[in-house]
């Protein structure tokens, strides 16, 4: 782990920034995590209660978010690797952005989704009541979004960007070929 570097004017171990490894958050009753950067490895947030974290950012590995009774995330940022929410009750995500990897966003009672952005990658969200996806955008990838009861989408977004090819296709004049005075070439086979 190496704590805040040291700059002019300013203490040297102010901040804590997780370079390389795993970074747990447990807690019987109510979490609230906020300004977690990981660099390579894996953080792991869960409660018995509610779970509430924001400002988090995993560049290589994989963030894992779940509570027994509510949980809300915004600001949920995975450049590499995969991201797991779950809540035996309600859910609220909210700016979530998954870039080359997967993320599953489920939930028991009801999920809404909002600002989820998945770039080259998956995209699982599921709740046994209700869903709730609004701004769910998915470029070159796949998104699989279902509930038992009802699901509500607005401005969901599959986008499978190719590349435009340089090819120049200039007008053409057309052929003039003339079929006149041709021979018909008409051979003639007999029985011997």
């Amino acid at each position: 782990m190496l704590y805040g570097r040291f700059k002019y004017g300013q203490a040297a171990y102010s901040t804590a920034d997780l370079e390389e490894g795993a970074s747990t958050i447990a807690s019987a009753s109510a979490v609230t995590a906020s300004g977690l950067v990981i660099k390579e490895g894996v953080s792991a947030i869960a409660s018995a209660s509610t779970v509430s974290s924001s400002g988090t950012l995993i560049r290589l590995g994989a963030s894992t978010i779940a509570g027994a009774s509510s949980v809300s995330v915004s600001g949920l940022s995975v450049l590499t690797g995969a991201s797991a929410i779950a809540s035996e009750s309600g859910m609220s995500v909210t700016g979530l952005r998954v870039k080359d990897g997967s993320t599953a966003i489920a939930a028991v009672s009801s999920t809404t989704a909002s600002s989820v952005m998945v770039v080259s990658g998956q995209a699982a969200i599921s709740a046994e009541s209700q869903v709730t996806p609004n701004g769910f955008i998915t470029a070159s990838g796949l998104t699989s979004i279902s509930a038992l009861s009802t699901t509500s989408a607005s401005g969901v977004i599959l986008w499978i960007d190719n590349a435009a090819d340089d090819n120049t296709w200039a007008d053409t004049s057309p052929t003039t070929n003339t079929w006149a005075n041709t021979s018909d070439n008409d051979n003639l086979w007999e029985a011997a």
